[in-house]
């Protein structure tokens, strides 16, 4: 019985880990190929993606609500209320999203405010807003994660992980250094990469959720207003999960900005 059971976790999770190692090998790849380009571009991208990683898990912390919101409906029989609950964080995400943006633009005078070197703020500063055209579908990529994730499908999220780090690798060539006629744009290039997988990522597992049999009864491309009664039990949920990350990752980021 307990084999049985640690089988099926282990299908379950898997497939997970591996996707959140691709999400963090992005940051790697980042640091790495920057570090190949100045000892500047490496430092801006340390301490850029220290503030960027920090926004990103909270806002997944708060997206958090949706795999086991559905999971209750479905358990419960009501399979047709998940389109409703899905499209609600979707709202919540994309707001979400907005307010990081405007974190993003205005990371500069943070970067100041702690002491960061002066020469580092204007490149940090470069590579953030560059990422930030991209915010909008990484919340919205990391919604269809989650619902995927609250049907107990965990492998969309870890192929498209995998591409993602692909595509990653690719772009930061192209852009940090100058391949195939494009201009070399350093870090900036790098931001412009991270929010072209971003895209990607969304638009592709969105194809992919919509065009799929699996959840053709939901009627997903139908779209549904922002619910406020659903939405406040959403965010009841999500946001302590958001906090405790927040927390937990600026403990990171202020050593790596210290």
């Amino acid at each position: 019985m307990w084999k049985r059971e640690a089988a099926a976790i282990a299908r379950l999770a898997a497939p997970v880990i591996i996707g959140q190692w691709a999400a963090v090998a992005m940051n790697f790849v980042d640091t790495v190929m920057c570090g190949r380009f100045s000892p500047a571009a490496l430092a801006a991208v340390a301490v850029g993606g220290s503030l960027w990683a920090t926004a990103m898990l909270f806002l997944t912390g708060v997206l958090m609500a949706l795999p086991p919101s559905l999971a209750h409906l479905r358990g419960g029989g009501e399979r047709a209320a998940c389109a409703d609950v899905g499209w609600q964080v979707l709202w919540i995400a994309q707001a979400l999203s907005l307010g990081l943006v405007g974190v993003l633009l205005a990371c500069e005078n943070l970067l100041r405010a702690v002491g960061v070197s002066a020469e580092i703020v204007p490149l940090a500063g470069d590579y953030l807003r560059a990422i930030a055209w991209g915010v909008p579908a990484f919340a919205g990529y990391q919604v269809l994660r989650f619902f995927h994730e609250g049907f107990a499908r965990t492998r969309p999220g870890m192929a498209f992980g995998l591409v993602g780090l692909g595509v990653n690798v690719v772009g930061n060539y192209v852009l940090i250094f100058g391949a195939f006629s494009f201009p070399a744009l350093g870090v900036v290039g790098c931001g412009y990469a991270t929010a072209l997988v971003f895209w990607l990522q969304f638009i592709g597992l969105g194809l992919y959720t919509l065009r799929g049999r699996r959840f053709r009864d939901l009627t997903l491309w139908r779209v549904i207003a922002p619910e406020r009664s659903r939405v406040v039990a959403l965010l009841r949920l999500g946001l302590p999960i958001g906090v405790a990350v927040f927390v937990e990752a600026s403990l990171f980021s202020g050593v790596a900005l210290l």
